[in-house]
């Protein structure tokens, strides 16, 4: 027995995150609601993301930050393991900074 149904049983947001022109470093937040993108807010990416494959991990750690439950999709399982290391890193990077925060390192 199948089960089919058009009712969402996940929650979920789309976000839609456009660079603001002539600044690498910060994005526009648009979150998609009944088919229509209502603005939400920027975000100030970590660093500025030299290459291409930078960008959608850069503004997903800028978005969730180490917060759990972030979902980001990827065309391709190398492209989804390059995207899963470099928030990896990031959130490393962020602990790291906030341990020499706490200890005074």
């Amino acid at each position: 027995m199948a089960f089919s149904s058009n009712e969402q049983t996940v929650s979920q947001n789309l976000f839609y995150v456009t660079q603001v022109p002539r600044n690498p470093m910060v994005w526009n937040v648009d979150c998609a609601i009944n088919g229509s993108f209502q603005p939400i807010g920027q975000i100030e990416l970590p660093f500025k993301p030299s290459a291409v494959s930078k960008r959608l991990s850069a503004v997903a750690f800028s978005i969730g930050g180490a917060s759990p439950g972030n979902l980001v999709y990827a065309n391709t399982a190398a492209d989804a393991e390059t995207i899963a290391q470099q928030v990896y890193d990031a959130l490393t990077e962020a602990q790291d900074i906030e341990d020499k925060r706490r200890f005074r390192i």
